[in-house]
């Protein structure tokens, strides 16, 4: 995926944009290896996470990892 919105819940039904809609960028299709970040601008509160797809070179996927804010701490 080379771009993607992103949208998060905390029931599964009522969804909201994250970042006021911003198209996130994801890999090129020329490099398919280098890990991309995508922060947001304030943090938010979610149990479900969709990635919403905008662009994609020949076929439509990605690998994602949420973390969340406690992540600094565990992990740290």
């Amino acid at each position: 995926m080379t771009s993607y919105r992103v949208h998060v819940s905390t029931d599964g039904v009522s969804y909201s944009e994250v970042d006021g809609g911003t198209v996130f960028t994801g890999n090129s299709y020329s490099d398919r290896d280098t890990v991309v970040f995508a922060l947001f601008a304030w943090a938010v509160r979610a149990r479900y996470v969709k990635l919403l797809p905008q662009a994609w070179y020949q076929h439509n996927s990605m690998r994602a990892r949420v973390i969340d804010h406690l992540h600094h701490l565990r992990c740290g």
